[in-house]
């Protein structure tokens, strides 16, 4: 197997991301699942399967671009609806 990576994802607690973070974590992988409420039974169950859990939002700039630190990819879920108006900054903390 290839060299094991270090992935931040955001959304890790939904569907999608949650499903990315599982799947990073059993292939051998480390990931840092940022979660707005890292008390929730999804980010629990991510942190007991290995995940490094990030307390942060999008907005939380200082917190995300800690979590980017030293990173191999990240894998973004960011629906519009949620952000109102605020792409530029989701699409910025990954550039």
């Amino acid at each position: 197997m290839g060299q094991k990576l270090t992935v931040v994802v955001t959304g890790s607690t939904g569907k999608q991301g949650g499903a990315v973070a599982r799947g990073l974590l059993e292939r051998g992988n480390k990931v840092r699942a940022v979660t707005r409420d890292p008390n929730s039974s999804q980010a629990k169950s991510l942190a007991n399967a290995g995940a490094t859990l990030v307390a942060a939002s999008l907005e939380d700039t200082t917190a995300i671009k800690k979590a980017l630190k030293e990173r191999r990819g990240v894998h973004s879920v960011c629906p519009v609806s949620e952000i109102k108006g605020q792409r530029d900054r989701a699409r910025s903390f990954v550039q």
